[in-house]
């Protein structure tokens, strides 16, 4: 399934998923739908965030920052092919150095591990599907896997530590 047949399965899933939305827009969001072969699903409640990644040892995980972000599951299916992603947000009192070295070795055990940051933010294994922001010199983005199935973990420094987001991306029944 191409990217722009992707991202318009997604714009008529979120026109069916915004009114669950926007009237649990201060709490936590369940919302499905399945019409014919496509099957859409939104949560931002923890439990239900698979992000296949380790968390960090000791770090609490954010259930809504200053923004309103947190945990989200998204999957959009129609048929074996769609988009399935995971995402969740997390703190710690340790320095980002210790963070990304803990995260090298444990992303290492599912393979190469690229490391974007703002060295590289524009090279070719760094730039398109992350989260990384180009602007933010300060992030740095360890990556495993391949583009339709990928873990990612963003790793920016706060005034007193770290925070995280620990990401699963799956794209499945694209042409490799």
């Amino acid at each position: 399934m191409s990217l722009a047949r992707r991202l318009t399965l997604a714009a008529a899933a979120s026109l069916f998923l915004a009114p669950a939305i926007a009237f649990a827009a201060d709490d936590h969001v369940d919302a499905s739908l399945h019409a014919g072969s496509v099957n859409a699903e939104l949560s931002t409640h923890a439990d239900k965030v698979d992000t296949d990644v380790t968390p960090y040892p000791g770090a609490r995980r954010i259930e809504k920052d200053e923004d309103g972000d947190g945990s989200l599951m998204l999957s959009l299916m129609s048929g074996a092919k769609g988009l399935k992603l995971s995402l969740a947000k997390y703190t710690t009192k340790d320095a980002p150095e210790k963070v990304i070295a803990f995260y090298k070795t444990e992303l290492a055990k599912r393979g190469a591990v690229t490391v974007c940051d703002a060295k590289n933010a524009k090279s070719e294994a760094c730039s398109g599907d992350g989260v990384h922001s180009s602007d933010d010199d300060k992030s740095v983005e360890l990556r495993v896997g391949t583009k339709d199935n990928q873990r990612v973990v963003a790793v920016t420094p706060k005034d007193k530590g770290t925070e995280l987001v620990l990401l699963r991306l799956e794209l499945p029944g694209s042409t490799k």
